[in-house]
Parts: structure tokens; sequence; C-alpha cells
């Protein structure tokens, strides 16, 4: 049987590597949605540049803290 704290960990590392996944996949949304289109466009252009692309690596940060923190027991 695993304990608790395996399992806490363990379940620390699945999400962290889901928020990992959910910001790449995010970013390659913009990315491939941008590929598309020879220009940006005034509006949206640049809130993908300021909101959208950020997002995506801040989530993706944020994951990747989640798989690297040790646990405290």
């Amino acid at each position: 049987m695993h304990t608790r704290a395996y399992r806490r960990e363990r379940r620390r590392r699945v999400v962290g590597w889901l928020l990992v996944a959910v910001g790449v996949v995010m970013g390659l949304a913009h990315v491939v949605t941008h590929l598309g289109q020879l220009h940006f466009l005034p509006s949206a252009g640049w809130q993908d540049l300021l909101l959208g692309y950020p997002m995506a690596m801040a989530i993706a940060f944020v994951g990747f803290l989640c798989i690297a923190a040790r646990s405290r027991a």
C-alpha cells in the first residue's frame, strides 16, 4: 500500500504535468491560429501578445513548479 504522502506527491506531479500540457497546447493553439493569418488583427493581435501567450507560459511555469517542488515530509 502507498502512504498518504506518496499519493499526495504523485497527485501533485500529475496535476503539474497536466498544467504543463495545457500551457503548451494553449500556446500551440495560438501559434497555429495565427499561422493561417498573414497579419495580426489590430485588437486581437495585441490581445494575444499581451494575454494569450504570457498566460500559456504562466500555466506551464506553474506546472513545472508543481513538478519540481519537494515534499515537506
